[in-house]
């Protein structure tokens, strides 16, 4: 099942708890900025061109950083991107994708990088898979329609061994004979791999 690189219990949590630390921001930037008005004051123009440029860099880094931790809080999480050695071993292991257009290949794109960016995707030795076999049984959920009716409840993506059942609605499973049997399609494009129900879903 590829290169394992971590097991479940390794996996990270989103128990961290994050902080804007508004009173040490704001008191910095305050500091610089009366820093401008008293250096102009006392003559000292240099030092107050200076609290100026620092009062601005800290005022755009502290915008950064709260912009982050809203981002961290409300628990979004950007898509992975797949490069083109990663299209190259898709249309590798599907070769019907050589007929597909570019808009579906991008749509295809963008919905394996939203699932391996929120299901860690688990081989039959319960760790986590290399990005290899992550992308291509990914591309597999995509083809089945499957990563539309993902419920919240899902956790992970297991790849099963033929036969074997996970009751367990934290889990999603996926044969892993359905690769083989989805490689072997021929389609022109999502409607017509969908409307193959090859698989019972």
């Amino acid at each position: 099942m590829g290169c394992p690189l971590m097991s479940v219990d390794q996996l990270p949590t989103n128990q961290t708890n994050y902080s804007y630390r508004f009173p040490f921001w704001l008191a910095v930037i305050f500091l610089c900025l009366i820093t401008v008005p008293v250096s102009v004051m006392l003559g000292n123009i240099s030092i107050a061109k200076i609290a100026g440029v620092l009062t601005t860099v800290l005022l755009v880094f502290a915008i950064r950083f709260w912009f982050s931790i809203a981002k961290k809080r409300n628990n979004k999480i950007d898509r992975i991107v797949l490069n083109a050695n990663d299209i190259f071993d898709l249309v590798r292991y599907f070769p019907f994708l050589k007929s597909w257009n570019k808009s579906e290949l991008t749509i295809l794109k963008d919905r394996i990088g939203i699932i391996l960016s929120r299901y860690p995707i688990l081989g039959t030795d319960q760790l986590v898979a290399d990005k290899e076999i992550a992308i291509k049984f990914a591309a597999v959920l995509v083809f089945l329609g499957q990563d539309m009716s993902f419920s919240s409840d899902v956790k992970y993506i297991h790849i099963s061994e033929e036969g074997q059942a996970v009751g367990n609605k934290e889990i999603v499973s996926i044969p892993f004979s359905s690769y083989q049997e989805v490689s072997e399609l021929k389609a022109q494009s999502f409607v017509d791999i969908q409307n193959q129900n090859f698989i019972e879903r």
